[in-house]
């Protein structure tokens, strides 16, 4: 594995890990996630300048098939199968949170809305699954009239999803209350309370219902970054 700097592509560090890895790592401000072998997910802490490579910091066995393109929200790393399973970690310990199942075949990985906490899976059982990593969220699926094979593209007001034999459908994603939304962007620390209370008050009433319009424009006013 090797680390190049992003202007020059200079090599900034380099070692080999106990496996074969699989697929690109995911990387965050402190760490990378591997998967060896396709049964194997390890966390690595990113060295500091003088620390030359780097450590292991946690790892993750498991005996289902990890080979399709993974995924990260904050706090978690998303590994799907193409046995039909996505299976979510938590990265502080590598530790399993929860898996979800399709009854089909998996082709490609999930769509994700980070801020939401939103994955969405195309199966080829011929559904859409949407599954949500907060609290008391119903999963729900939608039949799409055929299989699909490609990651779902979602943006804050849709998900788009090609179904084989069908075409490109465009689906209505559920998405949080205005209200709702302005609490969990506090809660997670990306808007500070002045933040908050100007993108209120130039929302007006709409901060209480519409939350994709809280999105764009805390992303036009450079609050946010992510969606």
């Amino acid at each position: 594995v090797f680390a190049l700097t992003r202007k020059e592509g200079d090599i900034m560090w380099r070692f080999q890990p106990n496996g074969v890895p699989i697929g690109q790592p995911l990387v965050d401000p402190g760490f990378f996630y591997l998967n060896l072998g396709a049964t194997q997910v390890d966390a690595y802490a990113l060295p500091t300048k003088g620390e030359g490579k780097p450590a292991l910091a946690n790892s993750h066995r498991t005996t289902l098939p990890l080979q399709l393109p993974p995924v990260q929200m904050e706090g978690y790393v998303i590994y799907p199968s193409p046995r039909g399973s996505v299976m979510v970690l938590n990265k502080l310990n590598m530790g399993e949170v929860i898996r979800y199942r399709t009854e089909g075949a998996l082709s490609a990985g999930p769509g994700i809305h980070e801020i939401e906490g939103g994955l969405y899976i195309g199966s080829r059982d011929t559904n859409l699954y949407g599954f949500y990593l907060r609290e008391n969220e119903p999963a729900w699926r939608l039949a799409t009239g055929g299989p699909v094979d490609r990651t779902p593209f979602v943006n804050d007001e849709d998900i788009y999803v090609t179904a084989e034999r069908v075409g490109l459908l465009r689906v209505n994603r559920k998405t949080l209350k205005g209200a709702d939304m302005l609490t969990l962007l506090e809660k997670r620390g990306l808007l500070t309370l002045p933040q908050l209370e100007a993108l209120a008050k130039e929302l007006g009433p709409r901060r209480i219902t519409d939350s994709s319009a809280i999105l764009s424009m805390a992303l036009q006013k450079g609050y946010i970054t992510e969606r």
